[in-house]
């Protein structure tokens, strides 16, 4: 397919299936149905989407800088590594889409439903994901340095190797969480849920662990439980 940066809405709606690799940045997309498209490494940067139906798309490594998705629906759609920082996705359907390795990076994500979402490997560095519902969410090895999770619910999430430095946890509710080999270092922990949280390796050092809920079901980083005769400065080392 020959790629073209001025392709018409109408060409784009009832001309085409495979999309994948077209230009179409700064485009007026608004309203479209483009589901069940294949718009793998499209440039859809500054594109107007509000309202545009991409629902069981294929996005993948797709770039959508500067787009807007203001009540687009994506669910269930494949953004595998896909492009789409410093956006405004609050009103933006993320419902069971696959986000593996995608770049939110600086997005605004907060009070998203985002319930078992795949976000492995995913960089939200930056991103706003204040009172995000994040439970069971797969956030393995993913980038969340000066991530806003404030009052986000993050039960029963996978954060094993995450990159944590610099994140706003104050607050947030983590029980059940398996967070081993975390950097916690330095991070402010005053007031999180660790109930039944598996911290095995963690890092805790210079961590502010002011008024943290433990019970005898977390797991320490040096793999013993947690009880109330347990001295966390051995961890803190404050």
């Amino acid at each position: 397919m020959t790629q073209s940066s001025a392709w018409t809405r109408q060409e784009v709606i009832d001309r085409f299936v495979d999309l994948s690799g077209i230009i179409l940045r700064s485009q007026d997309l608004s309203g479209v149905d483009l589901s069940l498209t294949n718009l793998s490494n499209a440039d859809l940067t500054g594109a107007n989407l509000m309202n545009a139906d991409l629902s069981k798309t294929n996005l993948q490594n797709v770039g959508m800088a500067g787009a807007d998705l203001t009540n687009a629906d994506l669910s269930y759609s494949n953004l595998n590594g896909a492009y789409l920082i410093f956006l405004d996705l609050r009103r933006t359907n993320l419902r069971g889409a696959d986000l593996r390795g995608v770049n939110l990076w600086g997005s605004n994500l907060s009070g998203r439903n985002l319930l078992n979402a795949n976000l492995f490997s995913a960089d939200l560095r930056g991103a706003n994901l204040r009172s995000a519902d994040l439970r069971r969410a797969n956030l393995r090895h993913a980038k969340m340095q000066g991530t806003n999770l404030r009052d986000a619910d993050l039960r029963r999430a996978d954060l094993r190797d995450a990159e944590l430095t610099g994140t706003n946890l104050r607050g947030v509710d983590l029980s059940g969480v398996d967070m081993s080999g975390v950097d916690l270092s330095g991070v402010d922990l005053s007031d999180v849920d660790l109930s039944g949280a598996n911290l095995f390796r963690t890092d805790l050092s210079s961590a502010n662990l002011f008024d943290t809920k433990f019970n005898t079901e977390t797991i320490l980083p040096d793999g013993k439980m947690w009880s109330k005769r347990t001295d966390m400065t051995t961890f803190t080392n404050n």
